[in-house]
């Protein structure tokens, strides 16, 4: 009985390291798609930003064109 508990006990430690093993690769591998997340993120908002800018020189330059009078098709 001696032997077979420490048969067990020995594959229930194999089984505990290799969980163990697993438990960390799986942290790694969330906390590199944290990474990315955030990283997309930024990503996002910069384009977000560039794309608010753009709407603005746009406005500015139609408004502009419009004083001109280059915005006017002739009739």
């Amino acid at each position: 009985m001696k032997q077979e508990f420490k048969r067990k006990n020995s594959e229930i430690e194999k089984r505990i390291e290799k969980l163990e093993e697993e438990k960390m690769c799986l942290s790694l591998d969330v906390n590199v798609q944290k990474m990315e997340f955030e990283k997309v993120k930024k990503e996002k908002r910069k384009i977000e930003e560039d794309r608010d800018n753009l709407k603005k020189h746009y406005k500015k330059a139609q408004v502009t064109l419009k004083r001109v009078g280059l915005g006017r098709s002739p009739e």
